[in-house]
């Protein structure tokens, strides 16, 4: 009997040392090791990454929809002590001057970049595959910083792909959604490999396919797919795109505010805000009631000033502050962001002061 269950334990022994020792368990713990090292953050470009001169300066920004978005993938240090929590210092500093070096530009890829990227070509991986001529005068299925073209010509382009194949002369088919017709250098560089109702595959050189990016633009109202393709790009190592879950449809600012999760191989990835993208929940009162006091204080002095009440027109240069202040109000993130710490705005001075 005792021989029999010391044989029963060895061989359960064995068997749980090779459930562990299985090629896809020790695959996901991997990945989801890496994702808890990695995060991703969102840099606002331009006033906020450049540096700014404080309030003056903050009355002569444009609002936040016009504001230019990068996001960057950095590496986790949750020891206390770093400039933005949960983030490593080094790392994104490194991402900032990524972004102010080639932000606009079509930079040419570094030897690091190649070598990511060169690993990331996987079936199955997120791309960017860029054509030379796209129609883009209908629903637009690209995204990057190289189109400055008119809506309605063709152009260059950067097209949202999925990568299908790698073929070891070179070439790589890729999928995008869409129509084939739209894409005028089918043909010449690219060659039509299928379509269905759904999207088209070209086949391109593997020089026009992306699947690494140091840093992604992003409008503040991209789609969910956008957010799902930025993510994988920008992530340091092999990513498919399925493994990139959003909890629900939302843009950039749902995902800083905590309205939608990002995971990734369903670990929960936090993201940084270390330039103030968006306003934290309880301040962003104060431009309600800037707003609220200045519209108040307009329509009290324009009612103070009027003929049948008495008044005087001395009253309406209350207007002035009543104005600065409604506009105050209705751009609250710009106002808020250049702020002393002393009279509520930011606990900690931007990423551009950091320097």
């Amino acid at each position: 009997m005792r021989i029999g269950r010391m044989a029963s334990r060895a061989a359960t022994a064995r068997a749980a040392a090779m459930h562990r020792m299985r090629p896809g368990k020790t695959i996901t713990a991997a990945r989801r090791a890496f994702a808890a090292k990695t995060r991703i953050a969102v840099l606002r470009t331009g006033d906020a990454l450049l540096g700014y001169g404080g309030i003056a300066d903050a009355l002569f920004r444009g609002a936040d929809g016009d504001v230019d978005l990068a996001l960057v993938a950095v590496a986790a240090d949750d020891s206390p002590g770093t400039l933005f929590d949960g983030v490593s210092d080094d790392s994104l500093m490194a991402a900032a001057d990524a972004v102010l070096e080639g932000y606009g530009e079509d930079v040419a890829p570094t030897a690091e970049d190649a070598r990511v990227g060169a690993a990331k070509l996987v079936p199955g991986a997120a791309a960017r595959a860029r054509f030379d001529n796209v129609q883009t005068g209908g629903p637009l299925g690209f995204t990057g910083y190289d189109h400055t073209f008119a809506a309605g010509g063709w152009g260059p382009a950067r097209l949202l792909a999925t990568v299908v194949r790698v073929g070891d002369d070179g070439a790589v088919d890729v999928r995008v959604p869409g129509r084939a017709a739209d894409n005028g250098d089918l043909g010449g560089r690219a060659t039509l490999v299928e379509e269905d109702a759904d999207g088209y595959v070209a086949r391109l050189p593997a020089d026009r396919v992306d699947t690494y990016a140091r840093f992604y633009p992003l409008n503040p109202q991209a789609p969910r797919r956008v957010l799902r393709h930025a993510v994988a790009l920008v992530w340091p190592e092999p990513l498919p795109l399925e493994r990139v879950e959003l909890s629900r449809k939302g843009g950039v600012f749902a995902l800083l505010d905590g309205g939608v999760a990002l995971s990734v191989d369903g670990r929960r990835v936090p993201l940084a805000d270390p330039t103030y993208a968006v306003v934290p929940r309880d301040k962003r009162f104060g431009g309600l009631v800037c707003y609220a006091v200045g519209l108040s204080t307009l329509v009290g002095s324009i009612m103070a000033a009027h003929p049948n009440v008495g008044g005087s027109p001395l009253f309406l240069v209350g207007a002035l502050p009543a104005v600065a202040s409604m506009w105050a109000g209705g751009n609250w993130t710009s106002v808020w962001r250049a702020l002393p710490a002393a009279y509520g705005g930011p606990d900690r001075p931007p990423l551009s002061r950091m320097k």
